[in-house]
């Protein structure tokens, strides 16, 4: 029986295209097996990378956390020891007190006349509050303390907080805004209330970042006698051009127009 030429022909055409598909085929599944284990490296790179990351978040925390808790131990430090001189200063003011006291007056002619002077101490008290996770702001948090340091009473005391950049926080505390509204005045509080000094006190804020406040119902200040404005608050950001922000305190009398500077101020490096 005679083979047919074309027919021949035409199964070997055949049979090399399913060669060269096969072969094909197998190139195709190569290159697939080659970029599987190109994505595997990647993937391993990957998770390296995570790793690494995360350990480096972990110091970055870390490292904060300790620089925070410095700063915090030296300004409590700086506080302590602010508070010894002020005691040391007062046990002084109260020994010459008594010796004064104790000291036998010899007769005299005539009596000496006592140079009167007028004379403010102030200073702040306070505690830094640092922001948790989820705030940017530094809370101040304290009392402003001022005493008659001189020998006559003092009279119309007023004081002045300047928070320098003045964009940098705002203060609030126990300052009555409308002695009319009861809700904002309380005649029975055993805490001493202060009022803003200007009624457009919200623009020199603006223009200054002063605070002008005088307290309420005390016309005079007896000799080394106090009052405080106790309990304000300052919420503090950091300024744009700037690495720290002040805080200082004035206060002025009838008898001291030119004002008395607080004894310390407040300062917070950011």
């Amino acid at each position: 029986m005679e083979h047919d030429p074309s027919k021949q022909k035409a199964n070997k055409d055949r049979f090399l295209q399913l060669e060269q598909k096969i072969l094909h085929y197998r190139s195709e599944a190569a290159n697939y097996e080659k970029k599987m284990e190109e994505l595997k490296q990647q993937i391993k790179k990957e998770r390296a990378r995570n790793q690494y990351l995360q350990k480096k978040l972990v110091d970055i925390q870390k490292y904060n956390i300790e620089n925070y808790e410095k700063k915090i131990a030296q300004l409590e430090e700086k506080l302590l020891q602010m508070e010894v001189e002020l005691e040391e200063e007062k046990k002084q003011k109260e020994e010459l007190m008594i010796m004064k006291l104790q000291r036998k007056e010899e007769p005299k002619t005539e009596e000496k006349k006592i140079e009167p002077v007028y004379s403010l101490q102030s200073h702040f008290s306070y505690s830094i509050i640092l922001p948790s996770k989820d705030e940017d702001a530094i809370s101040i948090i304290g009392d402003f303390i001022i005493q008659n340091s001189g020998n006559q009473p003092l009279n119309d005391i007023i004081l002045c907080l300047r928070i320098s950049p003045k964009e940098a926080g705002n203060l609030s505390g126990k300052i009555v805004m409308n002695r009319k509204n009861k809700r904002d005045f309380n005649m029975d509080s055993p805490i001493l209330q202060w009022e803003f000094l200007h009624e457009n006190w919200m623009e020199k804020v603006r223009e200054t970042g002063e605070y002008w406040l005088k307290p309420i119902g005390v016309k005079e200040l007896p000799i080394n006698e106090t009052i405080a404005f106790s309990g304000f608050e300052v919420k503090l950001k950091k300024p744009d051009n700037q690495n720290s922000v002040i805080i200082d305190g004035f206060v002025y009398g009838k008898e001291i127009p030119n004002g008395t500077h607080a004894l310390n101020n407040v300062v917070i490096n950011f």
